[in-house]
């Protein structure tokens, strides 16, 4: 999938111009510490890094879910780890993905994180904030191929209702700059949010 390798070597290098953007307060593995960072600074710079995932984990994880991951979501998770990813959609909010063969941080936001067992009962796999108030998740009520699941937006509010946000995760991905204002605009707005 060049699209989506592209994709996100295009995030990251704007990240990386904008040098602020790979700079954390917070722990993170020392493979993905710039060389020459100073451990003991409490700012460090990062660096996206080659992902450990592999197919057999992604395997695991989806008998564990008992979901089918978008293939595309599957290669996306293959290919680097990061603390943050900024798409050209400024309202998706990726949570960080470190290198941890259990996945043990997408679990905790797929199943502990909100609403526990809801969302996997009704089909949807969250896995991205809108802003601040609300959930992108993929929408399994219907079959696809290679499972490229719409991807619908669940408010924090109310989450039983859910609106349509992309075709796919790389219609997400390959969102522009005003994608979640006409969102917003068109859809929250509407409803007086």
């Amino acid at each position: 999938m060049d699209w989506l390798k592209e994709t996100l070597d295009k995030s990251f290098a704007k990240m990386i111009i904008e040098e602020f953007q790979m700079t954390t307060s917070v722990r993170i593995p020392i493979e993905m510490c710039v060389e020459g960072t100073n451990l003991r600074q409490e700012y460090k710079t990062w660096r996206p890094i080659d992902s450990i995932i592999d197919e057999e984990n992604l395997d695991n994880l989806e008998a564990e879910l008992n979901f089918k991951l978008p293939k595309s979501y599957r290669e996306f998770l293959m290919y680097k780890h990061f603390l943050e990813l900024n798409i050209d959609d400024f309202c998706i909010d990726f949570p960080r993905h470190l290198p941890d063969k259990s996945l043990k941080d997408l679990k905790q936001k797929a199943i502990d994180f909100y609403e526990p067992g809801y969302l996997l009962e009704h089909k949807l796999f969250y896995f991205a904030d809108f802003c601040d108030c609300g959930l992108i998740c993929f929408d399994a009520k219907e079959q696809k191929e290679n499972n490229e699941y719409d991807i619908v937006y669940i408010d924090h509010e109310d989450i039983e209702r859910k609106y349509f946000y992309a075709h796919n995760f790389k219609g997400l991905l390959l969102g522009d700059k005003e994608t979640g204002n006409r969102f917003i605009t068109e859809v929250l707005n509407k409803r007086n949010y």
